[in-house]
């Protein structure tokens, strides 16, 4: 099968002049603003040709376990710079932000891809697990910290070199890029050329119903492997594309997974049923829970992991029995009203897929299934009945 890495490979020794910029090129720019540039990228331009020397030298060929700077982002990064086709772009005004006081993880990197001509790539979620609170508080934010700081990136950078813009984004980046443009005045939007979103998450309706991303909607192009589980997150802005992926489930959401053509995506006609039904799993379940719900259910998940020292998945690796005594140390710790929010939210969840489930099935047997949900509810009552007594034990 072929990948993005295929693809670049093959068109090295074409020009833009010979072969057009492609969406596979968007991408392939998306995909490389994942590695840690910020050892080389601190004042002016470099070329991908010198950045992809320079890279290599500081931090070899092999990728990182349970980090986003893997060994395929390493390699595609190399081929870029090797190229014709590639090598003279300009990268420049590289930044990466994780400030787990407000919640934010914010990176985006800017290309020159010819005379006035720009490409700026918003990184996805990495390995910081700050990242993933800050992912989950779009569920009932309308600005996260790291919207807001697009937004300021975008117009910063526009301000500052005049031109034609187009905007990417891979995961939490293309919501961003979507975010950012549509927050841009009118006179701003009119140098967006292209907006791009790879499976990405959606946005709020607010966002949607805004004149300013009703003024750029034909312009974005949105990307999703048939079985995704992440662009059911939220209202989505567009139709999408989709795209024929050899890997399975979350795995999917890997675009080294993604199979392309000589010059474009393989794409099949519609979402898996999963990613349907995942869908309207999480839909359901964000809809039964109030902002403050998921506000609390938030901070005390993933404060569990970050108070017991893992700010990375990598951090898991390191020490581990003194970090899973942690773990289990903080979640004995939690207040009794804790605990019980956190059962009814995963209750809840339990409920959305048994709902879903159920409308599959025949109206027979959903009276047979009503009483399994009534059972489960019974139980989940005595389960939070336990809380209150231990509570009142208490006290």
């Amino acid at each position: 099968m072929r990948n993005i890495i295929d693809y670049a490979q093959g068109l090295k020794s074409y020009s833009f002049d010979q072969v057009f910029f492609k969406d596979l090129d968007v991408l392939a720019l998306t995909e490389v603003a994942y590695l840690p540039f910020e050892q080389i990228i601190t004042e002016g331009e470099i070329t991908l040709e010198k950045l992809a020397q320079y890279y290599t030298t500081l931090n070899g060929e092999k990728g990182e376990i349970l980090s986003v700077i893997t060994t395929p982002r390493i390699e595609l990064l190399g081929i870029l710079g090797s190229s014709e086709r590639y090598g003279a772009i300009e990268a420049f005004d590289f930044i990466n932000k994780i400030d787990s006081k407000i919640d934010r993880q914010f990176s985006a990197i800017t290309y020159r891809l010819e005379d006035e001509k720009y490409l700026v790539v918003f990184r996805g979620t990495d390995e910081n697990l700050v990242g993933w609170k800050e992912d989950f508080h779009m569920t009932f934010m309308h600005e996260v910290p790291a919207q807001q700081s697009a937004h300021q990136y975008l117009e910063k950078r526009m301000t500052e070199f005049p031109g034609e813009y187009i905007v990417s984004g891979h995961s939490k980046g293309g919501n961003l890029a979507i975010y950012a443009s549509s927050k841009l005045d009118e006179e701003k939007q009119k140098a967006v050329t292209g907006i791009y979103a790879f499976d990405a998450p959606g946005l709020h309706e607010s966002l949607l119903e805004s004149e300013g991303f009703l003024r750029i909607k034909d312009r974005i192009a949105s990307y999703i492997p048939q079985d995704s589980m992440v662009s059911v997150l939220l209202e989505p802005p567009v139709n999408a594309q989709v795209v024929k992926s050899n890997a399975i489930l979350f795995l999917q959401h890997d675009t080294f997974s993604w199979e392309v053509g000589q010059i474009d995506f393989v794409q099949v006609e519609n979402q898996s049923q999963l990613s349907i039904h995942a869908d309207k799993v999480i839909s359901s379940w964000l809809e039964n829970m109030t902002n403050d719900e998921k506000q609390e259910f938030s901070d005390v998940i993933f404060d569990i992991f970050l108070e017991s020292g893992i700010n990375k998945f990598a951090d898991i690796t390191v020490d581990t029995p003194k970090k899973i005594i942690n773990i289990v140390n903080n979640m004995t710790r939690l207040t009794s009203e804790q605990k019980k929010m956190t059962i009814q939210v995963f209750f809840k969840l339990f409920n959305a897929q048994f709902d879903v489930f159920k409308s599959y099935l025949p109206k027979p047997i959903q009276k047979v299934e009503g009483k399994v949900e009534h059972f489960a509810k019974s139980a989940f009552s005595n389960i939070t009945g336990v809380f209150k007594r231990s509570k009142r034990k208490g006290k």
